[in-house]
């Protein structure tokens, strides 16, 4: 039995000492563009240098805005598997997981985009929030 207590020891020191890497070095932001009466939002992110194989977040908004969103896509996505496709939810908010096997390392890198009707009237902003890369 004293052995078994031993053994349980060793196993969770080295479970301590090992050093597990995440990267949380990507940079996600938007890009914006007006086509006729629809601005067009990009996400878009940076991975700063790194190799990133996986992203996640979520975007959120006013709850006044959620009417003016249209067409969410992922279409020419740099994500190449979703866990968690870009969707509009109840809370005012757009989660999205998504992985990429073998990595990927750039700039300008596109996660998904959505469209939003122009209204002067439409006053808020979209934050970036709870976003990881691995």
């Amino acid at each position: 039995m004293t052995k078994n207590k031993y053994l349980i020891c060793i196993i969770l020191i080295v479970l301590f000492l090992i050093e597990f890497k995440t990267t949380f070095a990507a940079k996600i932001y938007f890009n914006t563009s007006k086509i006729d009466d629809l601005i067009h939002i990009d996400i878009l992110f940076d991975t700063q240098n790194e190799n990133i194989n996986a992203i996640e977040g979520s975007v959120t908004y006013p709850e006044s805005i959620k009417d003016k969103i249209k067409n969410i896509s992922d279409g020419n996505s740099s994500i190449n598997y979703w866990l968690q496709k870009p969707s509009l939810n109840s809370d005012s908010v757009i989660n999205f997981s998504g992985i990429v096997p073998g990595g990927i390392s750039g700039n300008k890198l596109k996660v998904f985009s959505f469209d939003m009707v122009n209204d002067s009237q439409v006053k808020g902003q979209f934050v970036v929030e709870n976003a990881h890369a691995y």
